[in-house]
């Protein structure tokens, strides 16, 4: 059995996915908006607008860090479409992983 397969039996159905998933996408774009209208206004990009763009570039690194640490993402997440198996990399790789990184930074 593989390690997806052992994951969905056993971590069930995620709670609130909606937030992680919708809610990181909308986050996001919001905070793209902000940026590129400041950037508008200013003449400048914004220091969040720049966090925004290298956060959303470095996401990749989390699955080899999930991997490290043993964490199982729950495979009911919608997942990267361009991203199959990979080794050393966690076997569920989320949707809204490059979002979250993205405003992570950017609101940090």
């Amino acid at each position: 059995m593989n390690p997806e397969a052992i994951a969905a039996q056993t971590m069930g159905d995620p709670v609130n996915p909606w937030i992680m998933e919708t809610g990181s996408i909308y986050l996001w774009c919001g905070l793209l908006l902000a940026a590129a209208a400041l950037t508008a206004k200013n003449r400048r990009i914004p220091l969040f607008g720049l966090m925004l763009v290298a956060g959303s570039s470095g996401f990749w690194q989390e699955f080899f860090a999930d991997w490290g640490a043993y964490l199982a993402w729950n495979p009911q997440f919608e997942r990267l479409p361009f991203w199959g198996e990979m080794a050393f990399t966690t076997p569920v790789k989320p949707m809204f992983m490059p979002f979250s990184w993205g405003w992570w930074f950017a609101v940090s």
